[in-house]
């Protein structure tokens, strides 16, 4: 699976400004979701955004 790092984000810096913690916005979410071509299950997700931490992972 292609890599999308949080920081590539386009809203990383609105959410920044909202979040302590931000994980992905919905708007990065629905960009792999069209670069993937294909429903994707969390699990793919989580392996995607290259999260390990449980909180962020929750959030998503």
């Amino acid at each position: 699976m292609t890599f999308f790092p949080l920081e590539k984000d386009p809203q990383r810096e609105a959410e920044l400004s909202k979040y302590e913690a931000p994980t992905a916005s919905r708007q990065y979410i629905l960009q792999v979701l069209e670069h993937l071509k294909q429903p994707a299950e969390l699990e793919e997700l989580i392996e995607a955004f290259g999260l390990s931490d449980e909180e962020a992972i929750n959030k998503l």
